[in-house]
């Protein structure tokens, strides 16, 4: 039998008549009828489906509206039988390339339509859906980013609805700007113009900026001062080749960053960060230099290119081009690519093969996040730090990806894949958050048919990554906390919040 993701929504209702069930996802979508008239649907967990269905409509001639609502993304739409028909079997094929349709229901509408097709306000209301994962730099953003014509042209922060910053800035639910740390920036007139453009890329794309408007890097030294750097670029490339140790601000956090082919400063960031033997991860410019460094199959090459934009855990190529001492010991290297335009810009200026890019943090210590903090505690590590004003609401380390074959075995299921859920279950009646070890750590919200963890290895305080989940997003306003492990924290931030303890010997494993 096809997967109803694979099938048009019209031959789902014949097929499968009243109730169907997404098997991948383990969720039940229950048609309330069999319209191929007016109807309403929810589409919940996508990127940007609202823009999606606008343009579909308008090409169609339908009318109606699409809104981000508590429950996802709702829209009404009206029209011819035939129209309508078109537009369901169009529908997900139109959808962004990370969208997935995950639960749709369909109720008939009643009332006179409206004269066109819009987007309207936001519904208000606890939600009842997750953010969306950060998504690396599109092809077109990357194109903007390099052509020397374009407005665009080297501003680190470049995004649209297709990449850019989803998890890491989002303050509250539903997705829209206002409730993201881009609030902070009040768009200039080109930004608005295409952010209400329905022919553009960035039509309602909630992070839209450009160097008028958005965030700016600046570069500080070791104490913090702020120097006055002309071409930034330049600047990061000369000190990296005399062998300094720079601290840099990304999507989810600091990175501690130097020659991965210097065998002297590779061992003086292992000092200075206090690890002697654990793996540091590289990353390089592109495909044609990942291929010099490691021996990659085509399944670990389609996964660096991925949307996550993962580090890949590869065979090293020998003999080996970087710095023994990035895995010592080891066959294996990891790899990723540059995932946001300021990455990007970084390893095209830089001359070399590979940069470390390791957690910006001491061992054992939890990733910074903030200016102020990361200045404060890897002012013993970092010689230089470039920061950036767009806050990080959500901190979230690199994903791990160690291929077997063809499958994705997730070692660290962090940026890129956080906060989606596993189609797991069935767990628990009441959703409730639980934990495994002490460090590194995720905490995941089990519910009936799913578990959505918190981002792993995150190396925060296991009440603030918990709070990461339940606090910011009203999704788990009514929760019943079960507790695992430590009993320590069983005892601490269930009893502040209020809520009841459930004791449990199982010990589930971080993914």
């Amino acid at each position: 039998m096809a997967h109803p993701e694979d099938q048009p929504l019209d031959r789902l209702l014949a097929e499968y008549g009243q109730v169907f069930r997404v098997f991948d996802d383990l969720t039940l979508a229950r048609w309330m009828s069999q319209t191929l008239g007016q109807f309403t649907g929810r589409v919940l967990r996508l990127s940007h489906p609202l823009v999606a269905a606008y343009r579909l409509a308008a090409q169609l001639g339908l009318v109606g509206w699409v809104r981000n609502g508590p429950e996802g993304v709702e829209l009404a739409v009206w029209g011819p039988e035939e129209a309508l028909r078109v537009f369901s079997l169009r529908l997900p094929g139109e959808l962004p390339p990370l969208a997935r349709l995950q639960k749709v229901s369909v109720r008939e509408l009643y009332g006179e339509p409206p004269q066109g097709f819009e987007i309207v306000e936001t519904q208000e209301g606890p939600s009842r859906t997750l953010a969306p994962p950060d998504v690396a730099t599109c092809k077109a953003c990357l194109s903007e980013i390099l052509d020397p014509e374009d407005r665009r042209f080297g501003y680190p922060f470049t995004n649209c609805t297709d990449c850019g910053p989803r998890y890491t800035v989002i303050e509250n639910l539903p997705y829209d700007r206002s409730k993201t740390s881009m609030r902070i920036f009040e768009m200039c007139p080109d930004c608005l113009a295409e952010y209400r453009d329905p022919r553009s890329r960035r039509f309602h794309a909630e992070p839209n900026a450009c160097p008028v408007c958005g965030p700016r890097i600046w570069i500080c030294d070791a104490k913090g001062k702020r120097l006055p750097v002309s071409d930034p670029w330049s600047f990061i490339v000369r000190t990296l080749r005399e062998g300094a140790i720079w601290a840099v601000k990304g999507l989810g956090g600091f990175h501690l960053v130097c020659d991965a082919q210097n065998e002297r400063v590779v061992k003086e960031l292992r000092r200075r960060k206090r690890r002697p033997a654990k793996p540091l991860a590289v990353m390089v410019r592109d495909l044609a230099a990942a291929r010099k460094v490691a021996e990659l199959t085509p399944a670990e090459e389609a996964r660096l290119l991925s949307p996550e934009a993962p580090i890949v855990l590869a065979q090293q190529r020998r003999p080996f081009s970087l710095a023994e001492t990035l895995a010592p010991g080891l066959h294996l290297v990891g790899l990723m690519l540059p995932y946001t335009p300021l990455h990007h810009l970084l390893l095209r200026a830089w001359p070399g093969l590979a940069l470390v890019m390791t957690s910006g943090n001491l061992s054992d210590e939890p990733l910074c996040y903030r200016n102020e903090e990361a200045l404060a505690r890897l002012s013993g590590v970092a010689d230089y730090f470039l920061l950036h004003d767009r806050p990080i609401v959500s901190p979230v380390d690199d994903s791990v990806v160690r291929m077997s074959g063809d499958f994705p075995i997730l070692l660290r299921r962090a940026r890129g894949f956080v906060p989606g859920p596993w189609p797991w279950g069935p767990f628990s009646k009441t959703p409730s958050p639980r934990c495994g070890g002490k460090r590194p750590w995720s905490v995941p919200i089990w519910g009936i048919w799913k578990a959505y963890p918190s981002s792993g290895a995150s190396r925060r305080p296991w009440p603030t990554t918990a709070a990461s989940l339940t606090s910011p997003w009203s999704r788990w306003s009514a929760i019943s906390t079960q507790t695992i492990f430590p009993p320590v924290w069983r005892r601490r931030w269930p009893g502040t919040k209020g809520y009841p303890s459930l004791k449990s010997s199982t010990i589930w494993p971080t993914p």
